[in-house]
């Protein structure tokens, strides 16, 4: 779609095309993040990361060059999980990130990229809610848009508690992601894990 005159079915979607592009590139690169010097690689993601917002790109939040410093958030996690980097190096790299983000977007944004990495990678929890809540994640994503204004459509004349409104269209598209995971993602799952790759 970047790359069209296209537009996406519903617009939300938008980020799924970055995140095809960045798999691509990731494949692609996938050998020379692992093998090569741990300093150039670091020195190639903040250079991705700062250029990001200044490419002259039509439609540019629809590339993911755009995005590259939330995906050099992740790379650099991965570095410091499989220990290529010391808990130093990942710290001051998250706060080079971090406050880059407070400069050009918002300090919400920069708390946010700052604390989830830690969380992730620090904080153990488990819990059956957010369990089942993570396993459906994706499901969620791709139809809480058509199931949340299907619901609310009906909910419109009801004049309910705004609060209450928005509680039960939360749990309508939870059931729905559910049933959308059993019957369609979970599938979908277990037959690509039967493709064969030479």
């Amino acid at each position: 779609v970047p790359f069209s005159n296209e537009t996406w079915y519903l617009g939300i979607f938008w980020t799924l095309g970055v995140e095809f592009q960045f798999y691509i590139i990731i494949g692609l690169c996938f050998t020379f993040i692992k093998n090569s010097n741990i300093y150039l690689i670091l020195a190639i993601l903040l250079v991705l990361t700062s250029i990001g917002y200044f490419l002259p790109i039509n439609k540019e939040y629809a590339f993911v060059f755009r995005h590259a410093l939330y995906f050099s958030i992740g790379i650099i996690a991965l570095l410091f999980k499989k220990e290529r980097i010391t808990k130093s190096q990942f710290l001051i790299l998250l706060s080079i990130i971090s406050f880059y983000l407070l400069l050009k977007i918002s300090i919400t944004t920069a708390v946010i990229v700052a604390f989830v990495p830690l969380l992730i990678l620090f904080v153990t929890f488990n819990h059956p809610v957010t369990d089942y809540l993570g396993k459906i994640s994706y499901s969620l994503y791709l139809t809480h848009s058509l199931t949340g204004d299907f619901f609310l459509s009906y909910t419109k004349g009801l004049q309910m508690n705004v609060y209450f409104e928005l509680l039960i269209t939360l749990v309508f598209c939870v059931i729905a992601a559910g049933l959308f995971y059993f019957l369609v993602e979970k599938h979908a799952l277990l037959l690509s894990k039967k493709l064969k790759f030479n």
